[in-house]
């Protein structure tokens, strides 16, 4: 779990109590109190630029705490988003086919394509650069947030990086 790679993550997890991540033991201790504590806003769900360790987990939360919006009566006020590194909302297509069902019937925002690159818990913002944008650097694209559920970037343990058992 490389939460440093995202640039405030850390500091946003340690010190934000509405930015969680159900990827660490320490950190899941905040998805609940922060689903409980937004009233209206950006609730903004987030898939990394890199395999991880189960590509469905990022969408289960989403969809759990918005049904816990739904049932708390806040889901109006609630814009729920689910920002994504994939061109798609699941790299299985019989899958991704029900996944849109399901995000359309729940007035879930879909962005495609965009990979969290910051946060900054200062100003309440979470920065995402826009994967298929040609100029150099990356265009990116900023998001208020009132509720952010990150899932970090993954990789083989740093201990392996430079050994013959892993590749690229």
């Amino acid at each position: 779990l490389n939460y440093g790679q995202v640039t405030g993550l850390v500091d946003a997890l340690e010190k934000d109590d509405r930015v969680c991540s159900n990827f660490s033991s320490v950190y899941v201790k905040k998805t609940w109190p922060a689903c409980q504590k937004i009233q209206s806003g950006n609730a903004i769900f987030t898939f990394p630029n890199t395999p991880i360790k189960c590509a469905g987990a990022p969408q289960k939360i989403c969809y759990l705490i918005e049904d816990c919006f739904t049932r708390h009566n806040k889901r109006d006020n609630i814009n729920v988003m689910y920002n994504t590194s994939l061109p798609v909302i699941f790299g299985v297509p019989k899958y991704a086919d029900a996944l849109m069902e399901l995000v359309e019937r729940r007035n879930i925002q879909l962005n495609t394509r965009q990979n969290l690159i910051e946060v900054k818990p200062e100003t309440s913002e979470a920065v995402f650069e826009l994967l298929d944008s040609e100029s150099k650097p990356k265009e990116t694209k900023t998001y208020k947030y009132d509720f952010l559920h990150a899932t970090p970037p993954m990789s083989t343990p740093s201990q392996l990086w430079d050994t013959p058992l892993v590749d690229a």
